[in-house]
């Protein structure tokens, strides 16, 4: 039984199918015979048939169904062959609205009825197959699409490349004619020609670029004359710069013998692959068979399919402009290279899992250990993520900003059904809402998951505050408080002034203590635990600025509030109180501000003049110049400035003053207009008398 589909055409071009050959079976595959339908072929019998869901195995595609659950659904697929046997149950069953095979048109007789049923017949219901079987052991590549079968051959096999133009015609004016749209059309025929270039009879190229232009994908069979050619080149029309041309590998990877090739083919399975086939081929009665084939024409269709799934995962994740270009790159980029050792050249094998998982990013940690951190939720704030295949899951954590009852609302899309998990436990949503209370400075983490389908989700956060019963201070500059404390304290205050505003547990060494800092909203500005002996917080205030503070632990000490040192345009000012103060100043690399047991820093680079004004108390000024310059320092009762070192420094009000410096520095010390006392020795000079008393140590001149 051995037919050639083939006519000699105006211009002696030859056109026909591109098997290289077929094999007959029963179900059980007991009974063989060969159907020789390629012109370079013997007839023969082959040994090896594969299923589509065993040849899927290579390629990822049942990885693509079995964890995205991607079908191809919402597309039609135009299959250009010799029909498509419709009543095939794995085909839809039926022809029309309401069937998978939802339209057509038989070019060849020139009537609405492009059933495969010619004698020579079976080739273009074997590509539908590949693209599309809903059987569950022959399942196609994108079994959720729908097809229209445009017939090119008449019933003995014969066609025309005007037939061929005609039918591209006919899907540039269609693509919207349908419930779905026409995104993918296949060609599994070709010429006798073997190039990278287009012959000068080529007569598709305009309905080609109009097509390629409105974003289809064209895939078309590369031909299966290597043989005979034995060089780099394609058939007719895969040669066209606007389809991307497919050729043939086998079950071992390496590229079939009768496969063309060049490099910009894309490479898929194409021996032996079992797909439907019409029922006349066994006598009559409905279609409900399958056959294997060998051939580009196998493989063509394979990767028409698979650019039907790509693009829905691209369409998934919401990618603008999808086109046969964007389609191709993708599947090029993340193909596996294989070198044929034929030509010497390393070709393209489709892998569509590295594909998909190129599209279809997930954006955040699979389990609690390596969960995305989100920062801060203060309430307002809008996370969004992607479950992108069934057994996704998404692990985020955040810390709390504010105490109170917060609310975490979901919207999802696709057929996404969210699963939700609260610190590794499952969570009941209400409605679509997840409330639970939270404690500022507490980290909570968040598992997503889907029940059943795969989808996108948004997450929307708003906190009911708690009602805090703390201590008012009132307004603070500089303030001590003894605290005793188990469990947990609470007090309210507002700045005195702009700058910096210290929060400091002092003392604490040995002890468990943390101290917290909100703002008037409840908002955590920060926290501090103990570190060495402190725990310690600053922030920058504004006057009247309500903040809270919130002790945790249990252990006895001083909470220190101090609003006295502000920083603006270069110049640092440190205020006193009305109690006595100690302020040192330490120059060097960076400059060290204490003020009254509280520690500041400050970049060198950033100051031109430190002021400290003190007020009421017997207060000290302890200056230590680190910074090895030619500093001059004039010293008088209650006063000193220094300048010399980069920037100024003047204290007032300051009954006792420390100078600590270098043999480069030159102080002057002033007497007061009382009697007064000046000692000098060695490296150390004083100047004391009637409310003040001021040293000097390790200067060069005195």
């Amino acid at each position: 039984m051995s037919h050639q589909w083939n006519e000699a055409f105006e211009k002696n071009a030859r056109f026909e199918t591109l098997e290289s050959r077929i094999v007959l079976s029963a179900d059980a595959l007991t009974n063989f015979a060969t159907l020789d339908i390629d012109h370079t072929s013997t007839d023969q019998i082959q040994t090896t048939a594969v299923s589509l869901n065993q040849v899927h195995q290579q390629t990822g595609v049942n990885h693509i169904h079995q964890n995205y659950g991607f079908h191809g659904n919402g597309q039609t697929v135009v299959v250009i062959d010799s029909g498509i046997a419709w009543d095939h149950y794995a085909l839809g069953g039926g022809y029309g609205q309401g069937f998978r095979v939802v339209g057509g048109w038989d070019f060849a007789q020139n009537d609405a009825n492009p059933f495969d049923s010619g004698s020579a017949g079976f080739h273009g219901t074997h590509v539908a197959g590949i693209i599309g079987s809903s059987d569950a052991n022959n399942l196609g590549v994108a079994s959720g699409v729908d097809l229209v079968a445009l017939r090119v051959f008449n019933d003995s096999g014969a066609g025309s490349l005007e037939h061929v133009r005609q039918a591209l015609a006919w899907v540039n004016n269609n693509i919207n004619t349908f419930e779905n749209p026409i995104t993918t059309v296949n060609l599994s025929l070709g010429t006798n020609w073997n190039s990278n270039q287009v012959p000068f009879w080529a007569n598709l190229e305009s309905e080609f670029a109009q097509l390629e232009s409105k974003g289809v994908f064209i895939s078309v069979a590369a031909g299966n004359s290597f043989q005979n050619f034995q060089s780099v080149g394609v058939s007719y029309p895969a040669a066209s710069s606007h389809v991307v041309p497919v050729s043939s590998h086998g079950q071992s990877g390496v590229m079939s013998s009768f496969s063309q090739r060049n490099d910009r083919v894309l490479v898929a399975p194409g021996e032996g692959i079992r797909s439907t086939v019409p029922g006349h081929l066994f006598g009559s009665g409905p279609s409900t068979q399958f056959l294997a084939a060998s051939g580009t024409s196998m493989a063509a269709p394979y990767v028409a399919g698979a650019s039907v799934l790509l693009r829905e995962a691209m369409q998934f994740m919401g990618y603008k402009n999808i086109d046969q270009d964007a389609i191709y790159d993708r599947l090029r980029e993340t193909a596996n290279r294989v070198f044929d050792s034929v030509t010497g050249l390393t070709y393209h094998h489709v892998n569509l899992r590295a594909a998909m998982e190129s599209v279809v990013v997930d954006l955040h940690g699979d389990t609690m250990a390596a969960a995305t951190n989100i920062g801060t939720l203060n309430g307002g704030e809008q996370l969004a993520g992607t479950i992108g295949t069934f057994s996704d899951k998404d692990f985020v954590n955040f810390t709390a900003g504010r105490s109170g009852t917060l609310t975490l609302t979901f919207q999802q899309t696709h057929d996404l059904a969210l699963q939700v998990q609260l610190n590794g436990q499952a969570a009941t949503l209400n409605g679509n809402s997840l409330t639970f209370a939270v404690v500022a400075g507490q980290t909570y983490t968040l598992g997503l998951s889907s029940s059943s389908g795969i989808g996108h989700y948004s997450i929307a956060s708003s906190i009911q505050l708690q009602n805090i019963q703390a201590t008012d201070l009132g307004s603070v500059f500089g303030r001590s408080i003894d605290v005793q404390n188990v469990g947990e304290q609470w007090y309210q205050m507002t700045a005195g002034r702009n700058g910096l505003f210290a929060f400091q547990l002092p003392g604490l060494a040995g002890q468990n203590a943390s101290l917290q800092v909100f703002n008037a909203q409840q908002q955590l500005l920060g926290s501090a635990t103990v570190n060495g002996n402190s725990a310690v917080f600053q922030t920058q205030a504004q006057a009247g600025e309500t903040f809270f503070v919130r002790l945790q632990g249990e252990f006895s000490g001083t909470l220190q509030l101090q609003n006295l040192v502000t920083l603006q345009n270069g110049v640092l000012t440190v205020n006193g109180t009305n109690q006595a103060d100690q302020v040192q100043i330490r120059d060097g690399a960076h400059v060290a501000v204490t003020v009254n047991g509280v520690d500041y820093s400050f970049a060198r680079s950033s100051l031109n003049r430190i002021q400290v004004f003190a007020h009421g108390g017997q207060n000290q000024l302890n200056m230590v110049q680190d910074y090895v310059g030619n500093q001059t320092a004039h010293i008088h009762k209650n006063q000193i400035y220094v300048v010399g070192s980069g920037y100024e420094i003047i204290a007032t009000n300051v009954q006792n003053i420390v100078y600590r410096g270098h043999a480069l520095d030159n102080v002057r010390l002033y007497d007061s207009v009382g009697d007064d006392t000046f000692t000098a020795r060695a490296g150390h000079s004083e100047m004391q008398g009637s409310g003040y008393h001021n040293q000097v140590y390790g200067v060069g001149r005195v």
